[in-house]
């Protein structure tokens, strides 16, 4: 996900409080947009409004990012909350584990979105999404170069994702208003990923 100059102004004033509080390290920052929308079968419900966390941990909602290393892979976790229009939203992936380069996590793999007082939940991997895994995965390290902060950008692409309560009511996870687009999660300097 391309990063905007708003992002990129919030992050680097963020970095500059942060050293000017003598921090050990920076806060985590996310740049996250998602929008939950119907499902592919059905086709017939009203799309939440687009969704998008822009921030750092306890200044614009609530982000969360943690990566456990290995000499051979990563496990992440993460999960980023805000509010619009007095309507709570959420997203969570948990249990993602990668080679340590990235790619599609394996089995044990979940994605959470919350809208409101619904939650919709499924499993996640590499495949394209299905009723057995409704959401396909792409999880990639980096290194911003200006910043030196080690990156996470997650691809996450959902289809008949089941409502955790009622499973017969499904929805899509995409980028706002491309439902043909992965949605996109950006995450610096996350707990416990190296800079490589």
């Amino acid at each position: 996900m391309t990063r905007t100059l708003a992002s990129l102004a919030t992050l680097l004033l963020a970095g500059l409080l942060g050293a000017g509080c003598m921090q050990d390290r920076p806060p985590v920052f996310a740049d996250a947009q998602w929008q939950l929308g119907c499902d592919s079968m059905m086709g017939m419900c009203t799309p939440s409004l687009p969704r998008s966390v822009l921030g750092e941990n306890g200044v614009d909602g609530s982000v969360q990012c943690n990566v456990v290393e290995t000499a051979s892979d990563r496990s992440l976790s993460f999960y980023v909350r805000g509010t619009r229009d007095g309507t709570p939203f959420d997203a969570r992936l948990s249990n993602a584990r990668v080679p340590r380069a990235g790619g599609s996590p394996g089995a044990g793999c979940t994605f959470t979105v919350g809208e409101g007082a619904n939650r919709f939940a499924g499993g996640c991997g590499a495949s394209a999404p299905s009723a057995d895994q409704p959401c396909q995965v792409s999880i990639e390290f980096g290194l911003d170069p200006m910043l030196n902060s080690p990156t996470v950008d997650v691809d996450v692409l959902c289809d008949r994702l089941p409502n955790s309560a009622t499973t017969e009511v499904l929805r899509s996870v995409y980028f706002p208003a491309t439902p043909a687009m992965p949605a996109a999660f950006r995450f610096y300097d996350c707990i416990g990923l190296s800079r490589e």
